[in-house]
């Protein structure tokens, strides 16, 4: 447990959704020029360059890269277990070791007029293929609960903890969206009963009057209590990732370096704020 005695700082990371319209290489150079110590690769961004180059690059800049985002779903849409979902997840666990990564996050992704405990089972049956695979490449898949309407399924932390528990932390953790799930009922005691799986904690607010999916804003800047939250995972034992992913159709058309500089004082004043 951390005392915040205004000495106790985290290390943090952006996910590159966050600078959508820059290029792998420049997110790169700015994180690391504006003294951002990790990097969230969101996968689209890196489809189309030779992996040892985007390794290179990271290691140039002295980035880490904490995190992977592919966007593609565990189960498909098929009635039974989708091998190409999984042959496609098994490559993008060996990309995150080329990379040094330790978090994968995956989604299982929409009902397509499949029943919920079917993809639930499907959800499972991916994830326990996918375990041996990750562990032996020292990556956590680390699954994501996205609130409705933009998924249909697993939209709560409460129904992700269900899921987790068939396996173990270390394998498959999740993660703790603060846009997604801040008003998900008994959140405090859901979070406290399921502390050691939450690998990541992915950070937006909130604009009030608002719950369009790309109309997030920068910490601090809205209606979330994301101070109360950010302390209260820390109080009772968090040691994962922190990561800023902001999605906003607003601010993907403004100042990118502005952005990262508000993000970095934002997050490590968090720790001194009382």
């Amino acid at each position: 447990m951390n005392q915040h005695t205004g000495t106790t700082f985290h290390d943090f990371s952006i996910c590159q959704i966050t600078t959508k319209n820059w290029s792998f290489h420049e997110d790169v150079v700015a994180y690391a020029e504006a003294g951002i110590k990790g990097i969230g690769i969101f996968r689209p961004k890196i489809e189309n360059i030779n992996l040892y180059e985007v390794r290179d690059h990271l290691l140039k800049n002295g980035l880490l890269a904490k995190s992977m985002i592919s966007l593609d779903s565990l189960t498909g849409d098929a009635h039974v277990l989708d091998h190409e979902k999984i042959n496609a997840h098994c490559k993008y666990i060996k990309e995150c070791s080329v990379l040094g990564i330790q978090n994968l996050v995956v989604v299982p992704g929409n009902l397509n007029g499949r029943n919920a405990n079917l993809v639930e089972d499907l959800t499972i049956s991916a994830l326990t293929e996918l375990v041996p695979i990750a562990k032996s490449y020292g990556v956590t898949l680390a699954l994501e609960p996205i609130r409705s309407p933009y998924f249909d399924f697993m939209n709560t932390l409460l129904h992700t903890s269900k899921i987790v528990k068939n396996f173990s932390p270390d394998s498959v953790g999740i993660v703790f969206d603060t846009w997604h799930l801040w008003d998900e009922p008994n959140l405090n005691n859901i979070v406290k009963d399921i502390i050691n799986y939450i690998s990541i904690i992915h950070v937006s607010d909130w604009r009030n009057g608002t719950s369009i999916h790309n109309d997030r804003m920068i910490p601090g800047e809205g209606n979330l209590p994301l101070n109360e939250i950010m302390r209260f995972v820390d109080s009772i034992g968090f040691n994962g990732l922190y990561e800023i992913e902001i999605y906003s159709e607003i601010l993907w058309q403004s100042d990118y370096r502005e952005i990262i500089n508000k993000c970095n004082h934002w997050f490590n004043g968090l720790w001194t704020r009382h």
